[in-house]
């Protein structure tokens, strides 16, 4: 299963929880990281990369809908930032398996309704559908999830 990841960085916590799942997939995951904007910490990167994972980072947005389409799952880490904004406006995606995991920093923020595009709203729908259909996401353990128990 080849699996693409957009994110704005892998700093902090995105990309410490990303390395400690990492760890423990299965050999038929393929795990490919598209970083948006410049690395601050090389930590996270070096430990995915030592699973085995790609890491691109500064990919251009023209090449970001190609990576997808060769992916089986598109996963985009969404906080309020202006290049992943720029990304979902912009690039032409191909029909794709796709999951948007919305991180508590990127929805403090209030943005006013005028500003919000149609990929933003697809976004938002995205993120309260997903969590609708879980009833606990808070206590399920990502093992579980994994194993397909969930």
């Amino acid at each position: 299963m080849k699996i693409l990841h957009v994110t704005p960085h892998l700093d902090g916590d995105v990309g410490e929880g990303h390395a400690a799942i990492a760890a423990h997939l299965p050999d038929v995951v393929q795990q490919t990281f598209v970083v948006l904007t410049p690395q601050r910490d090389p930590r996270p990167v070096a430990r995915l990369r030592a699973t085995g994972a790609r890491v691109v980072p500064g990919a251009r947005i023209e090449h970001i809908p190609a990576l997808a389409k060769a992916a089986d799952i598109v996963q985009f880490e969404v906080w309020d930032d202006p290049r992943l904004r720029e990304v979902l406006e912009r690039c032409d995606f191909p029909a794709m398996r796709s999951v948007v995991r919305s991180h508590g920093a990127g929805r403090a923020a209030a943005v006013p309704a005028e500003t919000v595009s149609p990929a933003q709203a697809a976004q938002d729908f995205m993120i309260l559908w997903l969590g609708l259909l879980s009833e606990e996401p808070k206590r399920r353990d990502f093992r579980q999830v994994l194993a397909g128990a969930a």
